[in-house]
């Protein structure tokens, strides 16, 4: 975040894993950069399943299975939809808040739907070029 010239007020994501079994800590994110975090996905993770399945596919599975122990992930019913919530450096009432303040028509936060929607658009050009040309 050093680089950045602008520092955002708040970093927000679908959830907590990324390309598979990659987990981000939210408190541990808010301590190394100082900007609060807010993670957003649709229903209840299923923790234990996503322990089994590191445990047989990671060498690291300690580090990460520590690392989603001591998440403590808040569920909110935003308008008759059942999400669930993962912060740091902010309050239940303050996730909420913005939570409410950033929602469009579903249960996704616009910044966090047009962020998706971007990444897949650029995904599927990726793909298109590689298939098109695969040794440039």
């Amino acid at each position: 975040m050093d680089m950045l010239k602008i520092r955002p007020s708040v970093v927000m994501s679908e959830g907590i894993t990324f390309a598979g079994f990659n987990i981000l800590d939210p408190e541990e994110f808010y301590g190394r950069t100082g900007v609060p975090f807010l993670s957003v996905r649709k229903g209840k993770p299923d923790i234990t399943a996503m322990i089994m399945a590191i445990r047989k596919y990671e060498r690291d599975a300690f580090i990460k299975e520590s690392t989603l122990r001591k998440i403590n992930p808040d569920s909110m019913n935003l308008g008759g939809a059942e999400i669930t919530a993962n912060y740091a450096g902010m309050t239940h009432e303050d996730a909420r808040k913005l939570l409410l303040r950033t929602l469009g028509d579903g249960i996704l936060p616009e910044p966090v739907r047009l962020a998706h929607i971007v990444a897949s658009t650029i995904y599927g050009y990726a793909q298109a070029i590689e298939k098109r040309d695969p040794d440039p």
